[in-house]
């Protein structure tokens, strides 16, 4: 790959560099920040970083990530809140906010701008894109749980056209009662919990504790799914009472 810096396909890049974070951690940083700074041969650095998955969270790469947050390109920018939101560490809620504010300071004279609609320039789209993610990623974050209060101080940032979303989640967090999705493509465990998504149990157990005691989780299932993952739902059970969550499974006859 160092012969040809941002050459490679996208996935086979994310592979190596991947491999090149597990084997040799500093190499692999500095050859991430190589291939984010290559863009001329591919556009594999505009969906970098959420290609490094669970990756994002090592220090360094995050800070990479949180310093992409204000790259020129708003592609990137975007990239990088949504890596930040799926796979950062709590820390970096402090700097999705920070760029959600210097986004709002650039456009809170211009926000009815900031639409989809027929015949919009392409460089409004990526800041509307851009927005979007932010908004998103700081309302759905892995790492940490928005509360009320969150979801208040984000309509008080984000553009007209967010305000609708951010209702629903608004409601959805003062009813205190959330859906809870497992399914298992080609094995793996994936899960929706509200707004949250995310891959792997340990994932799912750390959003589960973030979420305030009392809270109402529906899951829906059927006999045959059950069985076949009874561990893991035993796992999501424990979780759930360790949390003080109220869990209910359904199983429709």
């Amino acid at each position: 790959m160092g012969a040809a810096p941002g050459a490679w396909a996208c996935a086979q890049q994310d592979a190596m560099l991947r491999y090149f974070l597990r084997v040799k951690p500093d190499y692999g940083v500095a050859q991430v920040s190589d291939a984010l700074s290559q863009r001329k041969m591919t556009g594999c650095y505009k969906f970098q970083l959420t290609g490094l998955n669970q990756d994002i969270r090592r220090p360094k790469l995050e800070q990479i990530a949180i310093d992409a947050l204000n790259d020129p390109s708003p592609e990137v920018a975007r990239n990088a809140a949504e890596a930040l939101g799926k796979y950062g560490s709590v820390r970096t809620e402090a700097a999705l906010w920070t760029r959600l504010e210097k986004f709002h300071e650039q456009w809170k004279d211009r926000a009815d701008e900031l639409r989809y609609r027929p015949g919009t320039k392409p460089d409004v789209l990526a800041e509307v894109g851009l927005e979007q993610i932010l908004v998103h990623a700081i309302s759905s974050g892995q790492a940490w749980f928005a509360t009320e209060d969150t979801i208040v101080k984000l309509k008080d940032l984000a553009s007209p056209q967010m305000q609708a979303e951010l209702d629903g989640v608004l409601r959805e967090i003062q009813r205190g009662e959330y859906g809870l999705t497992l399914w298992w493509p080609e094995g793996t465990l994936n899960y929706s919990v509200g707004r949250y998504t995310g891959k792997g149990m340990a994932a799912l157990k750390e959003k589960l504790a973030q979420f305030p005691s009392g809270a109402h989780l529906n899951l829906i299932t059927t006999v045959a799914e059950r069985d076949h993952h009874r561990p893991e739902f035993a796992e999501v059970e424990d979780a759930a009472a360790a949390n003080g969550l109220v869990l209910q499974i359904q199983i429709p006859r």
